[in-house]
C-alpha cells in the first residue's frame, strides 16, 4: 500500500476514533398506530455515518406473546430485518429475544438529536406490552442456557472506524410503570407520580411511566390534591354516621381511609362536620388532608381496624427489575361510596331514583325594602333521610335562617354577597313510626332589593352545594320548589296532630297568614288545664312536637288562640 495513503487512512481513523462516537438507543410506543419506534442519539456530529453491516438492535418481548417475527419498517440506516429469534430460553423463561439487524446504510447524525431508525409492530397484539431493548450487560449472553449461541448484544458500528458506537439504551434503563384505580376499579387520571427527581402523570387509563435512577433505591410517590368536593355529598355523611353507630359498617378498608377526613386515626362526628362545611362552601379544602390518597395495592390492611398502622402511600423500588409494575389504589377523601369522577372520560352519573322531593312555600309579591319569611315545607318528611341544596337570588338579601332540625352548621352563608345560600341536613334521631308526614324544614327571611314575585326572584342552583335529597333506602332524588300562588290567601288553620292516636310522640301543625303570638292550651275531659304554650310564631306553616312526658293517657283537647281567631281539636294518648 502506498505509504502516503496509509498515513492519510491512519490520520482519518485517528480523527474519528478521537471522538467518543457513542450512540444511545431508546424504544418508544405510539398508541395512535399501535407501533414501537427505535431511535438513536449520538454524542457527536456525523455528516456521513455508515451503519456497518451486521449492526444489530435487539428487542425483548414477554414470553406470553405469540412466537412470530416482528413486522419491521425501515426508516434510516437499514434495511432492518428481524433475522433471529429465541423464544423463552432457560436463561430467561419469561422473555423472547428478537435480533433486528441491518445490512448497512449511510445516515447523518447530529449531536444529542434523536434519529428514528425503524418501527415495528407485533402482528397479533393490539395494545402496549412490556416490550424493551436488550441490555448488553444484563441480559443472557450467547453461552447462557438456551441461547444456542445466539448473540443478541446490541451493536452499532461505523464502518469508517470499525468502532462499536453503542453505549446504552437511554430512556430504557430503569422505568417503573403502573396503573392507578379507585377501590371499585375506575382509572384515575392526572395523578402526579414522582421519585423526587423526575415526575410523570397518569393518563385517562390511569397508566404512568416513570424513570428511576440506575442502581439506586427510589420512592415512587403519587399525589393529587385537586377538587376536594369531587364525590362528596350529604349521603357520605349519612353513611359515615351509620358506620359509627354500627348500623351499616363499612365493608371496604378504603372506606375507612376516606372517612378519616381529619387524619386523626379514628372516624368521628368531627369528620362528618368537616365534610359538611366543604359541601356548604364554607371551606375550600381539608384542614389536615389532601383531596386524594393512594395506597400500594400490595399493602395489607388490618382486618379489624384498617386505620391501624401506617398505610403504604408510596412504594420503594430497589434494584428495579425491568418491566416491574407498581400499582396504587386511589381513595377520594370523604367519598365513602366511591362516587367521585375519577377521570375526564367518565360523565357525571344521573340521579338513581325517579322520586322528587318537593319543597312548598308561599309565593308573595315583594316591594323593594320588604322583609318576608319563606317557610320551606315538605309532605314527605317521613320518607326523607337527608337533603342538600343551594338557593340563588340577586334581588334578595338574606336576613335570617332558622330550622327546628338543625343549627348554624347546617347552613352555608359565606357567599351571601354573591346571592348564594346553601343548606345540608340529615336525620340524626332514630326513625320511629310517629315521624310526621308534613314538616317545615327551614325558614329564610329575605329582604327585597327590587320589586317582584318571590317565585321569580328565587331559584335552586347547583353551586356551591349540589341539589339532591335522599330517601330512607339511600336513593338520590332531585328537589323542586313549588310556590303556592300569592293571591291564594290561606286562612288561619289548626291541623290534626300526627300521628293520632299516639304512644310516644306526636306533632301539632298550624298555619298562620301572618306573624302572630299564639297560645296553645291543652285540657282533659273535665276541662282542667294540662299545659299552656305561649310563643311568637312566623307566618306560614309551624309545628310543635310533644311526647309521652307531656301528657298522661287519655283523651286530650287542645285549642290554639291567635290574633286571627281560635280553633279546637282533640287527640288520644295511648298506653
Amino acid at each position: 500500500m502506498n505509504k502516503k495513503f496509509q498515513l492519510l487512512l491512519y490520520l482519518a481513523f485517528g480523527f474519528f476514533y478521537s471522538y467518543a462516537q457513542n450512540a444511545d438507543f431508546t424504544l418508544k410506543y405510539s398508541s395512535s398506530n399501535n407501533q414501537y419506534e427505535v431511535y438513536v442519539k449520538a454524542d457527536t456530529d456525523f455528516q456521513r455515518f455508515f451503519v456497518g453491516g451486521g449492526s444489530q438492535i435487539s428487542i425483548v418481548l414477554p414470553a406470553e406473546i405469540e412466537n412470530q417475527r416482528l413486522l419491521v419498517e425501515t426508516i434510516e440506516g437499514g434495511p432492518w430485518l428481524d433475522n433471529s429469534q429465541i423464544y423463552a430460553p432457560e436463561a430467561c423463561k419469561g422473555c423472547d429475544f428478537h435480533g433486528i439487524a441491518s445490512n448497512g446504510s449511510m445516515i447523518s447524525l447530529k449531536k444529542d438529536e434523536e434519529k428514528l431508525l425503524f418501527t415495528f409492530t407485533i402482528p397479533t397484539v393490539e395494545e402496549e406490552k412490556s416490550v424493551r431493548l436488550f441490555e448488553n450487560n444484563k441480559d443472557p449472553q450467547s453461552f447462557d442456557k438456551g441461547m444456542a449461541g445466539g448473540d443478541f448484544n446490541n451493536f452499532f458500528a461505523c464502518a469508517l472506524t470499525l468502532k462499536d458506537a453503542y453505549r446504552k439504551n437511554y430512556g430504557n434503563e430503569k422505568v417503573v410503570t403502573g396503573i392507578i384505580k379507585t377501590w371499585s376499579g375506575f382509572e384515575v387520571d392526572l395523578v402526579n407520580i414522582s421519585n423526587g427527581v423526575l415526575t410523570s402523570t397518569t393518563d385517562e387509563a390511569g397508566k404512568y411511566k416513570l424513570e428511576v435512577l440506575e442502581n439506586s433505591s427510589s420512592k415512587i410517590i403519587p399525589e393529587k390534591n385537586t377538587f376536594p368536593l369531587n364525590g362528596l355529598n350529604t349521603l357520605d355523611i349519612i353513611k359515615i354516621r351509620q358506620h359509627i353507630l354500627n348500623n351499616q359498617p363499612f365493608n371496604q378498608p378504603e372506606q375507612w381511609i376516606a372517612a378519616d377526613v381529619n387524619k386523626s386515626g379514628t372516624i368521628s362526628v368531627a369528620d362528618m362536620a368537616e365534610i359538611r362545611q366543604l359541601i356548604l362552601g364554607n371551606t375550600t379544602h381539608f384542614k389536615n388532608n389532601t383531596s386524594w390518597r393512594f395506597v400500594d395495592v400490595t399493602y395489607s390492611f388490618d382486618k379489624e381496624d384498617p386505620l391501624k398502622g401506617t398505610a403504604a402511600e408510596f412504594a420503594t423500588i430497589s434494584q428495579l427489575a425491568e418491566g416491574e409494575f407498581v400499582n396504587f389504589t386511589a381513595i377520594k377523601i370523604g367519598d365513602v361510596d366511591d362516587s367521585a369522577i375519577p377521570n375526564s372520560i367518565i360523565s357525571t352519573e344521573a340521579k338513581n331514583s325517579d322520586k322528587v322531593l318537593t319543597l312548598t312555600l308561599d309565593d308573595t309579591q315583594l316591594k323593594t325594602g320588604d322583609t318576608y319569611t319563606a317557610t320551606f315545607v315538605t309532605e314527605n318528611f317521613n320518607t326523607l333521610q337527608g337533603y342538600q341544596l343551594s338557593l340563588q337570588s340577586d334581588a334578595l338579601s338574606i336576613e335570617k335562617v332558622k330550622s327546628q332540625f338543625g343549627g348554624n352548621n347546617n347552613f352555608g352563608l359565606t357567599q351571601l354577597n354573591k346571592g348564594l345560600f346553601s343548606t345540608s341536613w340529615n336525620r340524626t334521631a332514630p326513625l320511629k313510626e310517629e315521624v310526621p308526614v308534613t314538616a317545615s324544614l327551614f325558614q329564610v327571611t329575605f329582604k327585597a332589593q327590587k320589586d317582584g314575585l318571590l317565585s321569580e326572584l328565587l331559584t335552586l342552583t347547583q353551586q356551591p352545594t349540589s341539589v339532591e335529597a335522599y330517601d330512607l333506602e339511600g336513593n338520590i332524588m332531585d328537589i323542586e320548589l313549588k310556590f303556592n300562588p300569592f293571591y291564594e290567601q290561606k286562612p288561619f288553620e289548626l291541623y290534626q296532630n300526627e300521628p293520632n292516636p299516639f304512644k310516644s310522640e306526636t306533632t301539632i301543625g298550624f298555619y298562620l297568614p301572618e306573624d302572630s303570638e299564639i297560645e296553645l292550651v291543652f285540657r282533659d275531659e273535665s276541662g282542667r288545664v294540662l299545659k299552656t304554650i305561649k310563643e311568637e310564631k312566623n307566618a306560614g306553616f309551624n309545628s310543635l312536637k310533644f311526647d309521652e312526658k307531656d301528657f298522661a293517657r287519655g283523651l286530650i283537647f287542645y285549642q290554639l288562640d291567635t290574633k286571627f281567631g281560635s280553633q279546637n281539636r282533640k287527640m288520644l294518648r295511648l298506653e
